[in-house]
């Protein structure tokens, strides 16, 4: 892929692609967007992020005031935070509160507890601080396909011959690799990749402050179809530089 800016972005997936290789199918989704509410550079400070170890690295915490769709549940803090104009996209993160963990909490999140979840924010004014981040992530995943029920295309008897002739009926997928990246800063977020909830009654009487210094979850949604575009888990944001 050329230099273009959306495509030094989408993963190099082939690198060690087998001479044995007789096709190859790529699926690549790109999504950049810019905050309808942009951060302050000034306001964005060197800060310590804490590690799932207990040890810290230095990070930049940007920071933010305004008013945010937030809620608080039992086990963690969520805010919604908006992309463009039209407010047609829109980032949602999940803080587990300090005496919680996010393995533990990503183990439980499933469709409807995260829906219910979201579905109970409440437009709030509050103070949220986000590390800038900037996270790769590569997985061969034909195990997970094949531990989910699709086993036989990775076999011998795989039957792709209605899709690329009988000449080459007896191909079999070898690899399934899955790469995404994923930017966040002041302006927004880039990203580009290939291939219980226990609810408390309420809303917070005063402004909320939620500190993104330890692991934390995001999702980028679409907000007509409710889809999940991107999701992943921030043990480590980096530098931000």
């Amino acid at each position: 892929m050329g230099g273009r800016p959306h495509e030094q972005k989408i993963p190099k997936l082939l690198t060690d692609l087998s001479p044995d290789a007789a096709a190859v199918l790529i699926n690549a989704v790109y999504f950049k967007g810019d905050w309808t509410q942009k951060f302050d550079k000034e306001k964005t400070k060197e800060a310590d992020f804490t590690l799932s170890d207990g040890s810290t690295r230095k990070v930049q915490l940007m920071s933010s005031k305004s008013d945010y769709y937030y809620a608080e549940t039992a086990d963690a803090q969520w805010i919604s935070l908006d992309y463009g104009k039209d407010k047609s996209m829109r980032m949602w993160v999940m803080l587990p509160k300090p005496d919680k963990s996010l393995d533990s909490l990503v183990k439980t999140l499933d469709s409807s507890n995260f829906k219910a979840a979201t579905e109970r924010c409440w437009e709030k004014e509050g103070t949220i601080k986000l590390p800038r981040l900037k996270m790769k992530f590569r997985k061969e995943i034909q195990d997970d396909l094949a531990d989910m029920g699709m086993k036989k295309p990775f076999t011998a008897a795989a039957d792709f011959s209605a899709f690329v002739g009988d000449e080459h009926s007896k191909l079999f997928i070898s690899k399934v690799i899955h790469e995404a990246v994923i930017e966040v800063n002041e302006e927004g977020t880039e990203a580009a990749a290939a291939t219980a909830v226990v609810m408390e009654k309420g809303a917070p009487a005063r402004p909320f402050s939620m500190i993104c210094d330890r692991p934390f979850l995001l999702a980028i949604e679409d907000v007509m179809s409710g889809s999940i575009l991107f999701a992943g888990t921030v043990y480590d944001p980096g530098d931000g530089k």
